[in-house]
């Protein structure tokens, strides 16, 4: 399977779980393509997936990292929640080959408008940020 196939698989199986789990509630789901820039590769995910209920302290995310770190989409923190753009943050724990752990803080923001995503990633211990931006689409809402 192409890297695209991949991805649109991942993010049809999470739509198709939470469809499942919640069909009552309206759910807002977001499937964002993030761009892959010079020294971002590798540290962001390319794709990055949202459901959210308008009003709830809580959506539920899911990306290629978090796949391989919990095996299911992740709850995470609304940070801010407007007509303009909502905003997430969580933090994720990857582990590393030399016996130490890499913790990163995330970032995230989808502006509702013209559904652009910005995302950023701070590693723990490390001055360094990265970011980039992509484009959503709303698969149900």
């Amino acid at each position: 399977m192409g890297r695209f196939s991949v991805f649109r698989w991942f993010a049809m199986t999470f739509c198709v779980g939470l469809s499942f789990a919640s069909a009552a509630t309206a759910r807002t789901i977001y499937e964002c393509q993030i761009e892959q820039r010079g020294p971002n590769r590798g540290w962001l995910p390319e794709v990055v997936v949202v459901a959210y209920e308008p009003g709830a302290d809580e959506a539920q995310v899911s990306d290629p990292m978090i796949q391989y770190v919990h095996g299911k989409p992740i709850a995470v923190k609304v940070k801010s929640d407007s007509d303009a753009r909502l905003s997430l943050s969580w933090k994720l724990v990857l582990p590393a080959t030399n016996q130490n752990e890499l913790r990163l803080t995330f970032d995230f923001s989808i502006f509702k408008a013209d559904r652009r995503a910005r995302i950023k990633a701070t590693p723990h211990g490390y001055d360094n940020t990265f970011n980039s931006e992509g484009t959503c689409k709303v698969l149900k809402g």
